[in-house]
């Protein structure tokens, strides 16, 4: 399976969890995100029931990731990359998978501060910043067929 994240902004870590759901066994840990100046610890699990069924917790998967591929994108690219079951193809992600809040600035302008950090469930690795690399770099314009997009 491919999924083409390319140039795609986010989502939501919820939706994260459930589309990792279908690739991914039951009950296994994503993410953690710490609330900024709190203690507390929000985590992020795959779902005991998807819809239709799981897809496979064994076929291959591969995620076309771009310099635009951020927020909650880059969180699912990020955390099939770290639980090793996909590759990732394409550029550096963004570094803005931490979740925020809107807030007024003036009508009708909004703002989005960022309110948690996310975490790798094993390594306590920050993404946000940072990114996620891809095992196999080419730029965005790239065709996933292409001798560069595959490292050759």
């Amino acid at each position: 399976m491919i999924f083409d994240l390319r140039g795609n902004g986010g989502g939501a870590p919820g939706m994260v969890a459930m589309a990792a759901s279908y690739l991914l066994p039951p009950g296994t840990k994503l993410n953690s995100f710490r609330r900024r100046g709190h203690a507390e610890v929000d985590q992020s699990w795959t779902l005991p029931f998807v819809p239709g069924g799981s897809w496979s917790n064994e076929k291959p998967v591969y995620v076309l990731t771009s310099r635009e591929t951020a927020s909650g994108t880059e969180e699912f690219a990020y955390d099939l990359q770290q639980l090793k079951r996909a590759t990732i193809a394409g550029e550096r992600t963004w570094g803005g998978a931490n979740p925020g809040m809107p807030f007024p600035i003036d009508t009708p302008l909004l703002g989005l501060r960022s309110y948690r950090d996310s975490r790798e469930p094993d390594l306590g690795d920050q993404l946000g910043g940072h990114g996620c690399a891809a095992r196999r770099q080419g730029g965005a314009g790239e065709r996933a067929g292409s001798s560069k997009a595959h490292g050759t």
